[in-house]
């Protein structure tokens, strides 16, 4: 089974946002990624830069079935629909991510706490850390 974990880290908040993922399969490590997504914006846009990043790699991929797991549960229950996405900077990635969900055949969103999620969290960090030291 696959697996999507994804994490998102700001430096302040709003501040320089970093977002990282990875794509497991059977517990091993398939594929993992982390950039800066933007120089001014929040921990929560992070987040979701992070979801929508690993989530077009699973359709590149060509993986159908996905279990996605993040460590925010705001954004957990918003994209499960318990919670109504209120910021206007993050409902263009929210409509994205739900086109992008079109391409599977199952997935599921499941809340994760934070030491479940350690590796996309330092993939968040290792992006700004180094856009600080270049």
């Amino acid at each position: 089974m696959y697996k999507l974990q994804f994490d998102g880290a700001c430096k302040k908040n709003p501040g320089i946002c970093g977002a990282g993922y990875v794509i497991y399969k059977n517990n091993e490590i398939l594929y993992r990624d982390y950039k800066i997504v933007s120089l001014n914006n929040t921990n929560n846009f992070a987040e979701y830069n992070a979801l929508l990043m690993g989530l077009k790699k699973v359709i590149e991929l060509e993986i159908k079935d996905i279990n996605i797991e993040g460590d925010s549960e705001l954004i957990i229950k918003q994209l499960n629909k318990v919670y109504d996405i209120k910021s206007s900077n993050l409902i263009p990635i929210y409509d994205e991510i739900i086109g992008e969900l079109l391409f599977l055949d199952s997935f599921n969103f499941k809340h994760i706490k934070r030491d479940k999620n350690v590796y996309a969290d330092k993939l968040a960090n290792h992006a700004l850390k180094e856009y600080y030291n270049n």
